[in-house]
């Protein structure tokens, strides 16, 4: 369990003392009458951890949540290893999480107010610099002089590998001052600090966020974080702010008042069915016993009847006879029209155990259902021919001077062999490159012939074919000639 959720556990607990003793306020009077001091503690076991630490919550999936995840574009779900807080995962490279905690237009606090900002959460991977979350603050734009297109000023906090991050250990990352809030856990500060505009202690603030590096190589970004976090003073006042992140609502599978509800309709429909059947069978109560021996000799005997679903006779009731050693005795009707080649028609056949050698002759219906003989070659085995199914596909490229054009993946699926076929209206360079990838995001080419197709330069007719083993496969295109270039592509896969 994180130490945030013991300090809420604790926290909770005080609350429900204080309800206890203001419910007994009059009773803790009258026994300690000679000593009002005593009740005055205990009435001030209040809610300071709850009220003074500012503590909130938002919900993953709620309003709320999407609201503090706002323009995040990488992937935030729930722990896999079920910590507390929000998953991040960079699953494709260049995307990456805001996480917005304060919103300065509704209130104002300034960067003189602001003595500490934070986080608490797990970093489950450091492979890299920008592997590490950082902390933005905004100011608000005035209108003259701003840095950015909606705030005036920006301040970055980083971490400068200045400390030891243990994989998996929940740590409080901070800037400026250590938080008020008293955390178990260890604290790293973010050193390094950088100003983008003028950065004045008056200028007010707009936003708080807790980001990743876009920059990140996919897979590098992989934090869980839990609370983010802020002190301020203002004036007198000291101001704590603990959002904590929550990503399962402590709901979820309760006994909700309109579940409970349902139970009770439920219970009640039962009640009046059970009434029905007491209604319905009374009569029958003093006509049917039963027994307690092997012989069933107290018990009421019954005549058990079987009616005839089909064929002459349908709808006439047959009682079932029992053999004389009890056994029910059964008639299989009609068995010479059962045919062997209709299985649902067919009666079982047991082969006897000492037969040496069982001849047998498979047939198959072709695609024109004709029945056709499954043969075997000499060595005993099956003689199989497959016809192989071909697929067709096309893309025009229309590449600019001085780039490199590239057609769609091609999906190889289960097929082992494509053909590149097609013209080009430009024969100034005579190379188009086979490139290859498992995930569709990393290509690779191989080296020699084997990895270009050679254009005919005098029609700019191409082709070439290859037998390929990985699942993706595409043509690259460097056009160099001066010139836009049209391509047509043809390609088969066999």
């Amino acid at each position: 369990m994180s130490s945030d959720s013991v300090n809420i556990r604790l926290q909770v607990a005080e609350q429900n003392l204080v309800n206890a003793i203001n419910r007994n306020s009059n009773f803790l009077g009258q026994v300690v009458k000679s000593n009002d001091s005593v009740d005055d503690s205990l009435k001030n076991v209040s809610n300071r951890h709850l009220n003074n630490d500012g503590l909130a919550q938002v919900l993953l999936t709620s309003a709320g949540g999407t609201a503090v995840k706002a323009d995040t574009d990488c992937v935030v779900q729930q722990d896999p290893e079920h910590r507390p807080g929000w998953n991040l995962f960079n699953q494709v490279g260049g995307t990456k999480f805001n996480l917005y905690y304060f919103d300065g237009t509704q209130e104002i606090i300034t960067l003189e107010d602001l003595t500490s900002v934070y986080f608490k959460g797990f970093i489950n991977n450091n492979s890299e610099t920008s592997s590490m979350p950082f902390i933005h603050v905004y100011t608000k734009p005035t209108g003259s002089g701003d840095a950015g297109p909606f705030y005036h000023s920006k301040i970055d906090y980083e971490y400068n590998s200045d400390n030891t991050i243990g994989i998996g250990e929940e740590c409080v990352f901070y800037a400026e001052n250590e938080p008020k809030t008293k955390f178990t856990n260890r604290k790293i500060k973010l050193n390094s600090k950088t100003v983008t505009g003028d950065g004045f202690i008056t200028e007010e603030i707009l936003y708080l966020v807790v980001s990743s590096n876009s920059g990140a190589t996919a897979g590098a970004v992989n934090v869980t974080l839990n609370l983010l976090g802020m002190d301020s003073e203002v004036g007198d006042l000291e101001i704590k702010r603990n959002l904590v992140l929550v990503s399962e609502s402590s709901l979820t599978g309760g006994a909700t008042e309109a579940k409970q509800d349902d139970i009770i309709t439920d219970l009640g429909n039962i009640k009046t069915e059970l009434f029905a059947i007491n209604t319905s069978t009374g009569s029958i109560d003093d006509k049917i016993t039963t027994g307690n021996d092997f012989t069933l000799s107290q018990a009421q005997q019954v005549l058990v009847y079987g009616e005839v679903t089909s064929g002459p006779g349908t709808g006439e009731l047959h009682p079932i006879h029992i053999t004389q050693n009890g056994d029910v005795e059964v008639a299989i009707a009609d068995i010479e029209k059962k045919g062997q080649e209709i299985m649902a028609d067919s009666f079982p056949v047991v082969i006897a155990s000492d037969q040496s050698n069982l001849n047998t002759k498979l047939i198959a219906e072709d695609n024109s259902a004709v029945e056709r003989n499954i043969r075997c070659d000499s060595n005993g085995k099956l003689i199989v021919q497959v016809d192989g199914v071909r697929t067709n596909g096309s893309e025009t490229l229309n590449i600019p001077d001085s780039t490199t054009g590239t057609s769609s993946p091609i999906l190889m699926g289960t097929h082992k062999y494509i053909a590149f076929y097609g013209d080009t209206d430009n024969t100034t360079n005579t190379n188009i490159f086979i490139e290859y990838s498992q995930d569709g995001v990393n290509w690779y080419r191989g080296a020699g012939d084997n990895a270009k197709i050679i254009i005919v330069s005098a029609t700019g007719n191409f082709y070439d074919e290859e037998h390929v083993t990985p699942p993706r496969i595409r043509i690259s295109r460097p056009n160099t000639s001066g010139s836009a270039e049209t391509l047509q592509l043809y390609y088969t896969l066999l």
